[in-house]
């Protein structure tokens, strides 16, 4: 199966990113801004977005633009499955992580917060099951982006597919590190909240 990993955001950090999928066993797509082009070159695969008129909730919609736009580049040019990955977030090894994406859905944890909600640091599936979770209904509002694809999941009855949470798979030998707070991902496992399946 034909794998890559979405690179979705303003990338603050795009030396330290490019060093850790340097020998990465699938392909990067980074899906940016139209005014953050200038940092890639010629070998990099970009996908530029102009950014919309409305941030919607927490960013929502720029979050949902380009995450949508990249996955639809990755159906486009024949990836069947794919990977988003925030772009202040990088795996110490990246074929590790990667290995950890096999079924139709793999999400990253269930918090159970109020009603609880899909965690959306990073997520993989199958190109075509990506797309139609970030295709949300933009009519609505929404007080917190998770909330918006948590809805998308239900609404389009995606809790009948394989998914898993794997946030139980990310260790000290398979973490990943959040620069923007200098934290890795594998402490989540102390928090209780964070679960490896769905609370309602």
């Amino acid at each position: 199966m034909k794998k890559c990993i979405i690179v979705q955001g303003p990338t603050k950090s795009l030396d330290e990113i490019k060093k850790t999928y340097l020998n990465c066993n699938c392909d990067i797509i980074y899906s940016i801004w139209e005014d953050d082009e200038n940092k890639y070159d010629k070998n990099d695969t970009v996908v530029i977005n102009k950014k919309p008129n409305v941030s919607g909730a927490g960013n929502l919609f720029y979050q949902q633009k380009s995450t949508l736009n990249g996955f639809e580049y990755a159906k486009n040019h024949g990836y069947e499955y794919a990977i988003k990955m925030r772009s202040d977030m990088i795996p110490i090894n990246a074929n590790k992580f990667i290995n950890l994406f096999n079924e139709e859905l793999e999400f990253f944890y269930w918090h159970n917060y109020k009603k609880g909600y899909i965690v959306d640091y990073f997520m993989g599936g199958t190109t075509q099951n990506m797309i139609d979770l970030w295709k949300i209904d933009e009519l609505k509002k929404y007080k917190y982006p998770e909330e918006a694809i948590t809805n998308s999941f239900f609404e389009k009855r995606m809790n009948k597919k394989n998914y898993h949470f794997i946030g139980n798979l990310i260790n000290e030998n398979n973490d990943i590190l959040w620069l923007k707070h200098n934290k890795y991902l594998s402490s989540y496992a102390k928090d209780q909240s964070f679960l490896n399946y769905i609370k309602i």
